[in-house]
């Protein structure tokens, strides 16, 4: 979509608009970073979201997250097909990468993760997210592509 890690949201949106679209993704953490959904009537043509985290102190809205949202609600196949494309794709864009898979399965759902660490430290991610019947009352089967800086990827996945 254009974006890139580092760049500054304010390049794309206003500060106006970042702010009333914050999103309390990480209740239980620190509070050193935010992240702001929009959803594709703002600049996606691809997908359906996209959501990007900063710092919670940062005036300028420095991209350290950006990850693009596809719904694919009761067609979880066509999100498998989709994934191995986009995987495809982004192994011409990053050429070195060494792509890893992992799959499970909770009491939530099924999940289908491919990701890769880029030399520089970034995280890619692209995962397919097959709720249970429950789950679906409040989230929908979906694509996520992920790419979140060392300095993200690090802070969220602490405990």
């Amino acid at each position: 979509e254009g974006m890139s890690l580092g760049d500054s949201l304010l390049d794309y949106v206003s500060k106006k608009v970042i702010i009333s679209h914050q999103e309390d993704y990480f209740p239980n953490k620190d509070g050193k970073f935010v992240m702001s959904a929009f959803d594709k009537t703002f600049f996606s043509k691809l997908y359906d979201w996209i959501q990007v985290g900063y710092k919670s102190n940062d005036n300028n809205f420095k991209i350290h997250l950006i990850d693009g949202v596809i719904s694919y609600s009761n067609n979880i196949k066509d999100c498998y097909y989709k994934q191995k494309s986009i995987i495809e794709d982004l192994s011409v864009l990053f050429k070195d990468a060494k792509w890893e898979d992992s799959e499970f399965e909770d009491e939530d759902g099924f999940f289908t993760n491919y990701y890769t660490f880029l030399k520089s430290g970034e995280i890619v991610v692209v995962s397919c997210y097959d709720w249970n019947s429950e789950m679906e009352k409040k989230y929908f089967d979906h694509l996520k592509v992920y790419i979140s800086s060392k300095e993200f990827d690090d802070w969220s996945n602490e405990d």
